[in-house]
Order: C-alpha cells, then structure tokens, then sequence
C-alpha cells in the first residue's frame, strides 16, 4: 500500500475487508487463536462485542467462554463523545439493535466491568499500532477503565486487515 494517511488507509481497508466474504473457518480459527493466546483467564470478565459487516466473528468465541463460565458481557454505545458501557450478556440472550448497526443486552442486564476487552480492529500492524472506526469509543473508554484496574486488550480483525505499518496521522 502506498503512504496514506489514517483517514485514507481505513477507508481503504474497510473497502477491501467488507468486500471480502468471511471464510467458514475464520471465526473458528479466531476462537483457537485467542484461547490458545493464554491471555483469558478461568477468572476474567470479558468484554465481546457482536460482529457487524465483515468483522472478525466473534460469536463461536463468546459462545465458548460462555459455556466455560467465564462472565460476559457486550458494549452499549451511549452518545457520541461518551465512553461505552457494558452489559452482561449469555449466548441465551436476546439482544436489541444499537447504534451504527450494532446489537447490544437490553438495559435490564446489569452493568460489567471487564478485565480483558476484546476489540474489533479496522487495520494493525505487527508492532501492535491499530485504528478503529474513528469515533474514539473504545480509546476513550480504556482510559477510563484502567484508572480503575488493570485491563487486558485483545484486538480482533482480519488478516486481509494487516498492513506493514500504521501511519502516524
């Protein structure tokens, strides 16, 4: 890819990822690769969210947490400029549709604070530099979950979303 800047580059991606039909096997290998990763704990909370286009599914992956035990729980955007919020959330539950095509737990289901978040990526590099969609939700909702406790992040995407290096504006 030529030198583009952040804006251009997940425009770009974004064209490339949801233009691209999911392969059956890469929702299950995702779920491998992120068990496999030693990152999640018999003792975590966890913040899933629920694919929309062409993400990278999560949904065999919160299906087997589920049934392992482990507390789950998926993100709630409130305004724009806010922090997310998160619910609980079992693979038995209903969910109702949210903002920017997104599902999310019903207001009924209490609130969760997580300990790992896994996050949905629009493009990554292998030195760990990401973008997202670009309303800083989550960026801003990190900063305000790790004044309170140590939280692990797991970004999820794509292969076909990896570039060399992400730019830095």
């Amino acid at each position: 890819m030529s030198k583009l800047r952040q804006s251009e580059l997940r425009s770009e991606v974004l064209l490339i990822r949801d233009s691209t039909p999911l392969a059956p096997r890469e929702s299950f290998e995702l779920a491998f690769n992120v068990l496999n990763a030693g990152i999640i704990a018999p003792t975590s909370t966890i913040a899933g969210y629920w694919p929309i286009r062409r993400e990278a599914d999560t949904r065999p992956l919160l299906r087997i947490l589920c049934q392992s035990g482990h507390n789950l729980s998926l993100p709630v955007l409130q305004k724009k400029g806010e922090t997310l919020i998160f619910r609980r959330w079992r693979s038995f539950d209903a969910l109702q549709p949210g903002k920017f095509g997104t599902w999310q737990p019903w207001p009924e289901q209490p609130f969760i604070n997580p300990t790992v978040l896994l996050l949905p990526l629009v493009v990554f590099d292998g030195a760990g530099g990401r973008i997202g969609y670009g309303g800083g939700h989550y960026d801003r909702t990190l900063a305000v979950l790790r004044k309170k406790r140590q939280v692990a992040v797991v970004g999820l995407a794509r292969e076909l979303q990896r570039v060399h290096s992400i730019p830095l504006c």
